[in-house]
């Protein structure tokens, strides 16, 4: 389902070095171990790859007039939200370059929320902006030592209280719970379709200031 796409944008002011960038994006995005993971479709499983071949799709949209590169943005982006992901088959990150300008570059990512959220993307963020930057002075990013997941959960697993705590939620859902019949506007149809909309209103001020 295309519900769970994590879509963002990056914008580059100034000429933009390329080959830094992707030099950038390749040491971030395989450090994190998360980044690297596909799951089995029929059973709980999850895979950790040595590595991710990541893509980098680039356009070229500098001579189109400004309508046109409103269009051609606003497809793209329909684009990077309603792909699905097939999460027995990374990478489950996807990216894309468009040249605006001569001076303005926009990174395009996304991704699944199975691997990231948005805490997580503007750790990466911060990441890809450092080691960018630093490329650019021949110096080397500073960044922390990234945590292993795998080694977490494995002192985790060996824990006295891991097992108490298996064992309390065991109990409290040994019957599991009928749904929650909460009231709609409409009846929910068979199939879920993601059918929505966005409604924008303004609060009063002093109705904000009340409800803080």
């Amino acid at each position: 389902s295309c519900a769970y796409n994590e879509p963002f944008f990056i914008k580059f002011q100034g000429p933009l070095d390329r080959q830094l960038l992707l030099q950038s994006l390749e040491l971030v995005l395989l450090r994190h171990e998360a980044l690297k993971l596909r799951f089995d479709s029929n059973q709980p499983v999850q895979y950790l790859d040595s590595s991710v071949p990541y893509e980098l799709t680039e356009y070229d949209w500098h001579e189109l007039t400004q309508a046109q590169q409103d269009q051609k943005r606003d497809e793209l982006v329909l684009e990077l939200g309603s792909t699905p992901f097939d999460l027995s088959h990374g990478p489950l990150v996807r990216l894309h370059l468009v040249c605006e300008s001569t001076n303005l570059n926009t990174l395009y990512v996304s991704a699944h929320h199975i691997i990231c959220d948005g805490w997580s993307w503007n750790l990466m963020l911060r990441e890809i902006g450092e080691t960018y930057s630093a490329s650019r002075t021949g110096a080397t990013a500073q960044l922390p030592v990234s945590g292993s997941f795998l080694q977490e959960f494995v002192e985790l697993d060996q824990r006295e209280e891991t097992e108490s705590s298996l064992s309390y939620w065991r109990k409290v859902y040994a019957e599991i719970p009928d749904p929650l019949n909460l009231p709609t506007d409409a009846p929910r149809p068979p199939v879920k379709v993601y059918d929505g909309a966005t409604f924008t209103y303004e609060f009063d001020p002093d109705v904000v200031k009340r409800l803080k």
